[in-house]
């Protein structure tokens, strides 16, 4: 275990930061996109104002998901289709992987030393991988129950660029039923498309999930 987390400290040191720094830097130059006008166009469920960790979460967005009107790609996929040809071998190897990776629902198996040990939970493939977040946040992280993240693959480990996304003592079962709900109604709505393409299209589906979920309830005084 000591030996596969120095490998990975030491590829995140020398190709996973450096290129996810790039990554956000090309996602908020490209078309003037600013966090806060993303933050206010997609994630208007959260109350302003933008704090430090959300906004890790806005930008993790900005560059794996958003799609300016017009637009079909991805900051990171126009990233690798401009520059793919002449970064470093890592880099692309690291752009190529990254490509494809959407917001999953997992549950917390065991938290230490800065990876969260996580099962796929939605959709569930059986594996078990340990993910280092690279913010920090005061809402902790409780064994046993669900949380969402983007699992960036960092021989021989994994990354995600924000704080998971969590929902209070709801259970999995729960959460996963909520999302299912949420694809079944944009197929509705939409068009059909598979439970991993949806999650990729609606990006902020875990976010929105987890701020109606835990939503206190407000109990209006009355006759009974």
């Amino acid at each position: 275990m000591e030996e596969t987390r120095a490998e990975f400290a030491r590829e995140l040191s020398a190709y996973g930061l450096p290129l996810l720094r790039e990554l956000g830097r090309y996602a908020t130059q490209r078309g003037g996109a600013k966090l806060e006008a993303i933050a206010s166009e997609r994630f208007g469920f959260w109350r302003p104002p933008l704090n430090r960790t959300r906004a890790a979460r806005v930008l993790d967005y900005a560059i794996f998901d958003f799609r300016a009107i017009g637009n079909r790609q991805t900051a990171a996929q126009e990233y690798l289709a401009e520059r793919g040809p002449i970064v470093v071998p890592e880099w692309r190897d690291l752009l190529e992987e990254w490509q494809d990776a959407s917001m999953r629902l997992y549950v917390l198996e065991h938290w230490s030393g800065g990876f969260a040990r996580c099962r796929a939970a939605l959709p569930d493939d059986g594996r078990t991988i340990d993910v280092m977040p690279l913010e920090a946040s005061s809402t902790p992280l409780a064994i046993g129950l669900p949380l969402a993240l983007r699992a960036l693959p960092v021989a021989p480990a994994f990354m995600y660029p924000a704080w998971p996304v969590t929902f209070g003592d709801r259970s999995t079962a729960d959460v996963a039923a909520a999302i299912v709900a949420r694809h079944h109604a944009y197929v509705r709505r939409e068009r059909i498309v598979s439970l991993e393409e949806f999650l990729r299209l609606e990006g902020t589906a875990f976010d929105e999930e987890a701020t109606i979920g835990n939503r206190p309830t407000i109990i209006v005084p009355g006759p009974t």
